[in-house]
């Protein structure tokens, strides 16, 4: 982005707490800390969910075994959303996002079996989809249409962790499988306890998959579920065959609607299913609808771009009408390079939705900013102007569906704005070091001022709050540095302060990268400069990072 330098902030530390332990064999290997708890192998017993906590997994002949075990202070959520045809706003199922935590898909599914997912596509932060936090919604970088080509329908598959539990509950898992010498029999079972914002519940299943001969596959499951004293089940079995030119798949299936916990296809909750698929040559399909109710609607999307020598733009307008809702957005962006490592640019992103019974919604963001980064200068600077607006009308307690949802969580009229400044400077003075010129050291100011023109029913709620900010860090020789940071964020309106502060170390394992790392005495945390400062209060750690083709030799990876 113009404002930022390029660089992506994630959290790669193997552990949410201050332990990581991991123990390691030939076939076996146990952990403490961050991990996927990986039941994947099965369809009615899928459970996938990051947490911190002990996992176990080993294999000793035919014998493959896992479990794992974690308090959960979040809940896993899936969201499956088919495409509008239009990029954006789409809504999610909650605010308390967890960040970082996400993990985005488009599906393709089989317009005859929904269960059949053709192909699945992984998007990326940043360059395939934005989340905003605020409001709880996913913004594309394109349109998702409902359908494609074949008129297989499209679905976005958004999992994510969400921040609803206190305390947490202690979930456990698992999974045994025994497969003969040859491969040709597996049979498995798998046991998971899980509570999240709910009741207990807890899941037993058992699959079995034979091989007969090199041409025949038959596979089935069969599970349970119990969660507030109601039990739940489901089974299914495939026989699949492919000899030469001829394929057939039969399968029989069925799934109460309550069964699982939360992870299992949408589509096919509630649902009993008979079919058989043959092709020979030609593809025939003998089987049911897949039942996806969809509404009429007409959209229309026009994107434009335009380069020449400093100037890009790029706009996209997109308009969808449809029985429950009306819904039209536009965004816009421009770059003007001002020299070597100079550039401005401006951008906004605007939607409006309409709904039959009377309730709209309003969301408008937008942004004017700044950057003066030379390559070999000792002075930089980044700046930024946004202002975000928010407006809901007729709403009742933020339900807003199908106009979509704002940052703003009120029955009845209100409106949110917000202006917000800030500026971030750097000087890095150069020095002599054995006749080569050095950067060692820097030292940085940030100032930053948001202003809030809340109304709520004819209310007005201002309020003005100020942030500054200072870094220090010093180089000692070519590999450390030593500093610290502090910052301090002042309410206007009700005199209120907050301060973070403490030191920090840094490392410099191979050229153009640091490792930083360091604790905050004091902290607090502010949605809005919170990924502009390490102000929460304990332990932080941060990389920085230019690649080229020679950044990663010291790994091996070089040419």
């Amino acid at each position: 982005t113009v404002f930022a330098d390029g660089s992506d902030r994630r959290y790669d530390a193997a552990s949410r707490n201050k332990l990581y332990v991991r123990i390691e064999a030939r076939a076996f290997y146990a952990l403490y800390g961050d991990f996927d708890t990986g039941f994947d192998q099965t369809q009615l017993a899928r459970y996938q969910h990051t947490v911190t906590g002990v996992k176990a997994e080993g294999e000793r002949g035919g014998v493959h075994a896992a479990a794992f075990a974690a308090k959960v202070a979040s809940r896993h959520r899936r969201d499956e959303i088919q495409g509008s045809g239009l990029s954006g706003p789409y809504r999610l199922a909650s605010r308390a996002i967890i960040a970082n935590s996400e993990v985005v898909s488009i599906e393709r599914r089989d317009r005859f079996r929904s269960e059949l997912v053709i192909d699945q596509r992984s998007l990326t932060r940043f360059i395939d989809y934005d989340i905003d936090l605020l409001s709880g919604t996913i913004r594309f970088s394109e349109p998702i249409l409902s359908r494609d080509a074949d008129l297989n329908p499209q679905f976005i598959v958004i999992d994510y962790e969400v921040d609803e539990l206190s305390g947490g509950k202690v979930n456990a898992g698992l999974r045994a499988d025994v497969t003969t010498a040859g491969g040709n029999l597996r049979i498995g079972a798998t046991a998971i306890s899980d509570q999240g914002d709910g009741p207990r519940s807890e899941l037993v299943a058992a699959d079995a998959r034979a091989r007969i001969g090199t041409t025949t596959e038959v596979r089935a499951e069969v599970a349970a579920s119990r969660s507030a004293g109601s039990t739940a089940t489901a089974w299914q079995a495939e026989a699949e065959h492919h000899d030469g030119s001829v394929d057939v798949l039969a399968y029989a299936r069925s799934q109460d609607a309550d069964l699982g916990l939360g992870q299992q296809n949408g589509a096919e909750r509630g649902r009993r299913k008979l079919g058989v698929d043959g092709r020979i040559g030609l593809t025939e399909a003998l089987s049911g609808e897949d039942g996806i109710l969809t509404e009429d609607f007409t959209t229309v999307t026009f994107g434009a771009s335009y380069r020449a020598g400093l100037w890009s733009a790029t706009a996209r307008a997109e308009y969808r009408a449809a029985d429950s809702a009306d819904r039209r957005g536009f965004t816009f962006g421009v770059i003007r390079q001002l020299g070597e490592g100079s550039v401005i640019g401006t951008g906004f992103t605007y939607t409006h939705a309409s709904a039959d019974g009377g309730a709209e919604t309003t969301v408008f963001d937008g942004a004017i900013s700044a950057a003066h980064r030379p390559a070999d200068g000792e002075f930089a600077f980044l700046a930024k102007l946004e202002y975000r607006m928010d407006e809901v009308i007729n709403a009742v307690a933020d339900d807003l569906a199908p106009t979509g949802r704002t940052a703003l969580t009120v029955t009845g009229d209100a409106l949110s704005r917000r202006l917000i400044g800030s500026l971030s400077t750097n000087w890095t003075p150069a020095g002599r070091d054995d006749g080569q010129r050095v950067q060692r050291s820097e030292f940085g100011l940030f100032l930053a001022v948001r202003h809030n023109f809340d109304t709520y029913q004819g209310f007005a709620l201002e309020g003005t709050t100020l942030l500054g900010g200072i870094d220090v860090r010093i180089g000692l020789g070519d590999r450390f540095e030593f500093g610290g940071t502090a910052t301090i964020r002042a309410n206007l309106t009700d005199h209120i302060r907050s301060f973070a502060f403490g030191p920090q170390i840094g490392f410099v394992p191979t050229r153009d990268m640091l490792l930083t790392l360091g604790y905050n005495f004091r902290g607090f945390r502010d949605r809005d400069f919170s990924a502009a400062r390490n102000t929460d209060e304990g332990v932080f750690a941060s990389m920085k990072l230019k690649l080229d083709t020679n950044s990663l030799d010291f790994l091996g990876l070089g040419r």
